[in-house]
């Protein structure tokens, strides 16, 4: 993962101070939202994924 990320930043594709554990935290926070009743998660995950990747761009056109 680590290589993914050094890529991303390399391609000014993700934040210059992206790191891995801000990624795993990121993929932690998605990962929790499983327990959510089936009606629910589908929304939740899709707006907490958006909202991470959002967070993680750079801003720039890569």
């Amino acid at each position: 993962m680590a290589a993914l990320v050094d890529r991303a930043r390399s391609a000014g594709a993700v934040r210059p101070d992206l790191t891995v554990l801000d990624v795993r935290a990121g993929l932690l926070a998605i990962a929790s939202l499983r327990s959510l009743p089936p009606a629910s998660a589908p929304a939740a995950i899709t707006r907490v994924t958006n909202l991470l990747l959002s967070g993680m761009h750079s801003g720039r056109s890569a």
